[in-house]
């Protein structure tokens, strides 16, 4: 799954970051499980840079904002809309999961990205 250049447009006008972390599936009561470092469901999709694993793997243990960018991955994932040329429909996908991308905004709102939830 490719950095969602909405998500990366709102997180550089909070002063913050949003990247990406790419998808696999696993099934786990329906839903999916993924991977920093697995490649999206459209068929353009390449594995992604070291840089874009390592900066997923660091959103994810995020001990205030974590678990929402895991919701916000997670269900675009789940709902990831490919274009006929096989690239990814970015704005078809973050429009599938509007509630889980507003989490996530909010908490990097609340500027407490990285410090427990205490900023």
């Amino acid at each position: 799954m490719k950095v969602f250049p909405v998500l990366s447009a709102m997180a550089v006008s909070l002063g913050t970051f949003v990247v990406a972390c790419s998808s696999t599936t696993s099934s786990s009561s329906s839903s999916s499980s993924w991977s920093c470092s697995a490649t999206g469901k459209c068929s353009s999709d390449g594995p992604p840079a070291e840089s874009d694993v390592a900066s997923c793997d660091m959103a994810l243990a995020d001990p205030c904002c974590g678990p929402y960018y895991r919701a916000m991955q997670e269900c675009m994932f789940n709902h990831e809309q490919c274009a006929a040329d096989g690239s990814q429909d970015v704005q078809a996908t973050v429009n599938q999961c509007l509630p889980e991308n507003q989490s996530f905004a909010n908490c990097l709102q609340q500027n407490c990205v990285g410090d427990g939830g205490t900023g």
